[in-house]
């Protein structure tokens, strides 16, 4: 028999011809936290067997590092922007939003500027950006964002972290064939309202139930909801990357007045269980290469490895 939220979908989609998805769970994860499904309005908590290393990690206070690495991300979307659509903000408002939100992460004026002019070309020395693919411990695969001056230096340093923490770089396609390449759309969470921070299990099923008639509106094909280390709530949307730019321009009209950001990400679809032993290892590996000044984001196919990766629709 069909749940409540198989009927309620079943009567948008006939209503939404072209509207078209097999499943559309909705997700919550925290990076900080075990993983959580919801499933219609069920939800099931997979406790992970975390070590004691594990959870002093992730007691750690590590906001002035996320907030720089939220920098070196804002800036690659900012070079992005102005390198599509030029550097004036009269005629390109997603650079306009994207300034508007470096701002409000209290982003240095003159990074901004830099990132700005490097994307239009006018910078001495500008940056390139690049994706390295790495085989780590236990065969888990990373993928590895880089911005930089020099992709040579950058390349030959990375090698040098690898051969000092049991990785390997690989061919192109060589690991990113275990990952999706999604439009990941994101927006403050609004529905955190004042007094919900109270709930022991939120989101609510109100809260779920609003972010999935949303997606279903604007025409995403997953939606979840995200926690940064910074302690920023968020609802982040996923869909085919040729349709990026369609679903930020409905969920922009749909809210005019919140700060949405889009970027291209990897989601897993295979994950790779580790020992605990290359566990350490491999977070060894993570943690070197993310102190590297030019690596912007890493994604990894870790089961149970808590990330910023989504890893909610992966499987081993």
């Amino acid at each position: 028999m069909p749940n409540i939220f198989e009927t309620k979908m079943a009567a948008r989609l006939a209503s939404k011809s072209h509207f078209f998805i097999n499943c559309f769970p909705a997700i919550v994860t925290k990076c900080s936290c075990p993983s959580a499904r919801i499933n219609g309005f069920r939800m099931q908590l997979r406790y992970a067997g975390h070590s004691k290393w594990q959870n002093i990690r992730f007691k750690k206070a590590h906001i002035d590092f996320a907030r720089s690495k939220e920098f070196g991300k804002v800036s690659m979307e900012i070079i992005t922007a102005v390198r599509e659509s030029g550097a004036d903000i009269k005629f390109n408002p997603r650079l306009e939003k994207l300034i508007e939100k470096a701002k409000s992460i209290s982003m240095p004026k003159d990074k901004i500027e830099n990132a700005i002019k490097s994307g239009a070309g006018t910078k001495g020395n500008p940056y390139e950006a690049s994706l390295f693919e790495i085989k780590g411990p236990g065969g888990c695969g990373l993928v590895v964002q880089i911005l930089t001056t020099s992709r040579g230096k950058t390349k030959n340093e990375i090698n040098t972290i690898l051969r000092k923490n049991g990785g390997l770089l690989k061919d192109g396609g060589s690991v990113t064939f275990q990952y999706d390449h999604k439009g990941v759309i994101t927006m403050q969470d609004f529905l955190f309202v004042e007094g919900k921070h109270k709930l022991y299990n939120y989101p609510d099923e109100n809260s779920i139930d609003e972010a999935e008639d949303i997606a279903i509106d604007i025409g995403a094909e997953n939606v979840f909801f995200s926690e940064a280390e910074t302690g920023v709530k968020n609802i982040k949307f996923l869909c085919p990357v040729e349709d990026t730019k369609q679903v930020y321009d409905q969920l922009s009209q749909k809210f005019p007045k919140a700060s949405i950001s889009s970027e291209l990400e990897y989601v897993p679809h295979t994950l790779v269980s580790l020992s605990n032993e290359l566990l350490q290892q491999a977070e060894k590996l993570i943690e070197t290469l993310e102190d590297h000044i030019d690596v912007v984001r890493i994604y990894d196919n870790i089961q149970d490895y808590p990330s910023a990766t989504c890893k909610l629709f992966g499987s081993t």
